[in-house]
This record gives structure tokens, sequence and C-alpha cells, in this order.
């Protein structure tokens, strides 16, 4: 039997931001148990009215809209890597640490240029 290998903590952290993945999508991260067999289903639905209708008047058109429905299926997509998701929440935080002092500034710089202006 193998020796497990052990790793440090900041191996660990690393490993975790490049295979854990995160869903950037905007919706309920638990929705995906259900929105992924729905879309499947949908389109295996799809897949059968079109198998199911249009054979006997015009097989040709038939079979062709057959085949868009095929292609045209639900596909899974990979949510983004945790490692991503983290340095794009660090940069807008980063963006809008300030901001509303900032804007304080401003208005007081402009204010005070009104004011000498007058």
């Amino acid at each position: 039997m193998p020796q497990k290998r052990f790793r440090s903590p900041q191996e660990k952290k690393r490993l975790s931001y490049e295979k854990d993945r995160r869903d950037t999508y905007g919706e309920n991260n638990k929705s995906s148990r259900k929105n992924v067999p729905r879309g499947k289903a949908i389109g295996n639905r799809a897949l059968r009215r079109a198998g199911n209708g249009g054979w006997i008047d015009d097989p040709d058109r038939a079979e062709d809209e057959f085949r868009k429905k095929a292609q045209s299926r639900f596909k899974k997509a990979p949510h983004a890597p945790l490692g991503d998701v983290v340095q794009a929440k660090i940069s807008r935080r980063l963006i809008s640490v300030g901001a509303k002092q900032m804007r304080r500034d401003l208005k007081g710089r402009e204010a005070t240029k009104c004011l000498k202006k007058s």
C-alpha cells in the first residue's frame, strides 16, 4: 500500500483554488440539482415531439427538423474556478473601497471651486 502524501496548508489552498468551482450565473447554487435534469427533460421532450410528427407528410423536412433538435440539446457547462471568482471579488472590492469618501471629496472640491469663482 503506497504511503499517503501529506500536503502543506498552502498547497491545499492552491489546489482548492484550481480545482474547486463556483456558480457565477447569478442563480442559487443549489438550483443546478433541479435545473440540469429539467433542461435534459425539455430537450428530450422536444426531440420526441420532432420524431413523432411529420414523417408521413414530408419525410425530408421532418428528418431535417429532427436533426436540428438533436443538435440543440442541453449541455452542461462548467462553473468558474474558485481562484478566478475570488480574484474578481477582490478586484471589485478594491474598486469600491473608499468610493463613498472619494465622491464626498470630489463634491467638496467642486463646491470650493464654485465658491472661488463667485
